[in-house]
């Protein structure tokens, strides 16, 4: 071992046993948190207050709703490759209806379609979606829009994210649609079409979104051009990147007026994880960090293959990567908890410049230039995320923006979406008041 890569490997050392080390301590940033935020969580908050999963769920919470099978009229051939690109980005490809038993509780409409969006490198990219609308009469103006961006399930395609009414944040989702809110939810390009899903890049995800939102208008005329946005773990990333003054030109350019941004459950930092692990760390996260940082490589080793991101990597943390393309979330999770960071790593990753600087380019996230209302939850027993590292963005970004809201709560990353709904509602309505819809 060179001296260089002896020196990194022990700083990677202190780091993670930091990290490990302040994982006992999350009780204590949570505090510090809520003192810089003046934002406790609120009186009676009740992790036990979780949507409930349906049988039709498998263990990763994924809904196994078949892309094309959900809407008879969408072509099978988007499953399979995308076709050759001729429509322009947040357009519609194909459209049909959604069966009135996966709508979620609440809607009048349900819609399944395919549309054109964008990785983060601007390439042609397509994704499924799906679009309720509210009971009762569109307000003047049209229902306004929530572009939902769930928790990705995995890589794979029957890893669906596919909203509809046996999914995890089913719950959640009606009360928007109560509250007089159309939803328009991507699946995310990849999931269900040609590619890969682009597994914690926010900027794809963003760019999924409010495509989209876009696409959406054209399959029901009577929705608003303003809209906000709400992600769900990978899809916090999509939220907070929309409120960054990096993409406003964008959506103000498709037409649309996005009032604020809710992201739940953040997983903040993971290159910051990744970089710092030494080959032989016999740390072990919990199975959802660690899973979400194998599927982060995945990720990366399909958008950049020419870093070879599978040769830093032993042969049982190629095994790791090469499941991860094909396991969904939950199980992944089970199977990988309890497994050493440093048994995935034959050469720490910090030690590559280009490597690093892909890392951090992929899995980024804001911590300046916040341009629109951004409210952030996070649940305090979340095991999806490295908590230390989630609370440490958490200070960053609260402590220089006046855009930014910060609130925590007990629950996990099942339980706090509906945990923070009642906040994330009153947040949003700050911005952009949805009238309660006229019952017919």
């Amino acid at each position: 071992m060179s001296p260089r890569v002896r020196r990194h490997t022990t700083i990677a050392r202190r780091r993670l046993s930091a990290i490990a080390a302040m994982t006992v301590t999350t009780v204590a940033a949570t505090a510090v948190i809520s003192t810089v935020a003046a934002s406790a969580a609120p009186e009676g908050a009740d992790d036990t207050a979780a949507s409930p999963i349906s049988s039709a769920t498998d263990a990763s919470g994924a809904t196994p709703v078949p892309a094309a099978g959900a809407a008879a009229s969408i072509p099978a051939a988007a499953d399979a490759a995308a076709p050759s690109h001729s429509g322009h980005t947040g357009s519609v490809f194909a459209t049909g209806s959604l069966p009135a038993d996966q709508w979620v509780a609440g809607a009048a409409q349900g819609f399944r379609y395919t549309y054109w969006s964008r990785n983060s490198a601007g390439q042609p990219r397509l994704s499924y979606g799906t679009l309720f609308t509210p009971k009762g009469t569109a307000p003047k103006g049209g229902w306004p829009v929530v572009g939902w961006a769930p928790a990705a399930a995995g890589l794979a395609d029957r890893c669906s994210t596919a909203l509809t009414a046996t999914s995890p944040q089913s719950t959640v989702a009606s009360k928007w649609l109560a509250d007089g809110y159309a939803i328009a939810a991507t699946d995310y390009a990849g999931a269900g079409t040609s590619g890969q899903v682009d597994f914690l890049d926010g900027k794809a995800a963003a760019n999924n979104v409010v495509d989209g939102v876009h696409a959406a208008h054209d399959i029901v005329p009577t929705l608003s051009k303003s809209f906000v946005s709400l992600g769900i773990s990978q899809g916090s990333m999509a939220s907070l990147n929309l409120a960054t003054s990096s993409m406003a030109g964008q959506i103000r350019a498709s037409g649309l007026d996005l009032r604020a941004s809710v992201a739940i459950g953040i997983p903040a930092y993971l290159d910051q994880l990744v970089s710092t692990i030494a080959p032989g760390l016999p740390l072990a996260l919990p199975g959802g960090a660690t899973a979400s940082a194998v599927y982060a490589l995945a990720g990366l080793d399909a958008a950049r293959p020419e870093l070879k991101v599978a040769s830093k990597m032993t042969d049982a943390g190629r095994r790791w990567l090469t499941r991860a393309k094909t396991e969904c979330s939950g199980q992944l999770a089970q199977e990988i908890s309890g497994v050493a960071l440093g048994s995935l790593i034959d050469r720490s990753m910090g030690t590559e410049p280009a490597l690093l600087s892909a890392l951090r380019d992929y899995l980024h996230l804001p911590v300046l230039g916040f341009s629109t209302p951004a409210m952030m939850a996070q649940g305090l027993a979340d095991t999806d995320v490295v908590m230390p590292l989630t609370l440490t963005y958490l200070a960053a970004v609260g402590l220089p923006s006046s855009e930014v809201t910060v609130k925590t709560y007990p629950g996990t990353s099942t339980s706090t979406p509906l945990a923070a709904q009642a906040d994330s509602a009153a947040f949003v309505n700050r911005f952009l008041r949805a009238k309660p819809p006229t019952r017919h």
